[in-house]
């Protein structure tokens, strides 16, 4: 069964009689996530077409590159975690899926805990 194309979506607007459309998908907008998610099915779906259940899985990590510079993507390999884990640390919250708790990283407290000094000593 052949999958139907993502369909052609762009946010756009009109201010002062001027007509506005973003190049990029803006986060921070309802429907972004959604957006996305629809737009990396379809750049995935040759992948999965072609035998890659999860394409994400390590050992076929190289296949994943290799298509997703085909289309042109770009993954901030800096903000990126390559290797499966049920805790990360997200503005200074360590979240873990596993507890499901979300608790201040240690880094964090030990900055807090810094300040607290420094304000305590009037510095």
């Amino acid at each position: 069964m052949k999958s139907s194309p993502a369909p052609d979506i762009h946010l756009r607007f009109a201010y002062q009689v001027r007509h506005w459309q973003f190049r990029v998908l803006p986060f921070g907008f309802s429907l972004s996530p959604r957006v996305f998610t629809r737009c990396m099915a379809a750049a995935l779906a040759p992948l999965q077409s072609s035998g890659h259940e999860d394409p994400a899985v390590p050992g076929r990590l190289a296949d994943l590159r290799d298509h997703e510079a085909k289309l042109g993507l770009k993954v901030n390999l800096d903000l990126s975690c390559l290797n499966p884990s049920q805790t990360t640390t997200f503005i200074g919250v360590a979240l873990d899926t596993t507890t499901m708790r979300a608790r201040l990283s240690p880094l964090h407290v030990e900055n807090i805990i810094h300040l607290l000094a420094l304000f305590q000593m009037g510095g």
